[in-house]
């Protein structure tokens, strides 16, 4: 059995080599392209350079990971019937909306000590690209990469530390990897509750479509409906309200599901619990994950 802090140490080696090496190939792949940017058109261009950052990367991060053993012990797997599946979107749907909003908070207050104007760019991206552009980028290609990278190469290799522990690393992971404030406490919460169905089902296909439910709901829907509010202004606005409506009241409905199903969420100890007196040592402050935290900090602040 591996040292369990050399075992994080090596996960977070892995997440920085990731972070550096996708961001490395988007800039070549922009670089490169960018004689035939005019010629492709804006969309086109950045959908090929989006999607140029998971090869390389991925690859390198999954030969770092296999380096890390697989949790040997056998764990039953849940039934996730269509009830309990939407009930956990619902949920989602509350934690998303109460992470973007305590992102904007935080993303106002550091404006405010900073002395300067941040915008949440990946709004401004998203609304200025044609649909098809974003289906493809944050609906298709997003959610399978990432909950492969985030979920099932990771909680297979640390859930022998407990259910705890692999869930919260996958949600802080996830939440740095998106680089900004705006999206960090969104990222978190989904990514833990992502990673608690997936240690619950061991089926990656679930994670994945709620995960690709989320974002059709936070890009596709939305930015439909502002589209024919231009072209149809009354009845785009009328169903830019309902849409926002009906979010709202699932978002306070999976707030009020969370808290009332909260001892539903069961958490397994795992076959080697990290003692609570070394926990954060050994998970947190080891040459790997501060690696990763200063790599995703940077990306932070250049955001």
């Amino acid at each position: 059995m591996m040292n369990p802090r050399q075992v994080f140490s090596r996960v977070g080696f892995a997440y920085a080599a990731y972070l550096t090496i996708s961001t490395a190939s988007q800039l070549l792949a922009a670089a490169l392209l960018q004689p035939f940017r005019a010629r492709m058109g804006e969309d086109l261009w950045f959908v090929v350079c989006m999607l140029c950052m998971y090869p390389a990367a991925f690859l390198v991060f999954w030969l770092l990971m296999r380096r890390i053993p697989k949790d040997p012990a056998g764990r039953p797997d849940m039934p996730l019937r269509a009830g309990r599946f939407l009930g956990i979107f619902i949920i989602c749907v509350g934690v998303m909306y109460a992470g973007n909003l305590l992102g904007q908070l935080i993303s106002q207050m550091a404006d405010r000590l900073t002395g300067r104007q941040s915008v949440n760019a990946v709004v401004e991206l998203v609304m200025g690209m044609d649909t098809w552009a974003v289906f493809l980028a944050a609906v298709a290609a997003a959610p399978v990469m990432e909950e492969l990278l985030f979920r099932k190469l990771l909680l297979d290799r640390v859930s022998v530390f407990g259910d705890r522990t692999a869930i919260l690393l996958s949600g802080v992971v996830f939440g740095l990897a998106h680089g900004n404030f705006y999206q960090f406490f969104y990222a978190f919460g989904l990514g833990s509750i992502f990673a608690w169905v997936y240690l619950r089902t061991r089926r990656i296909r679930f994670s994945i479509l709620l995960h690709v439910l989320i974002n059709f709901c936070g890009s596709i829907l939305p930015m439909q409906l502002l589209h024919m509010m231009r072209d149809y202004p009354v009845i785009g606005a009328h169903l830019l309200l309902g849409q926002t409506m009906l979010m709202l009241a699932a978002a306070i409905c999976g707030v009020i599901l969370l808290i009332c199903q909260r001892r539903d969420w069961i958490l397994l100890p795992g076959s080697c619990p990290i003692p609570a007196g070394k926990w954060f040592g050994t998970v947190f402050a080891n040459k790997g994950i501060l690696v990763f935290f200063l790599v995703s900090l940077l990306f932070f602040f250049m955001a």
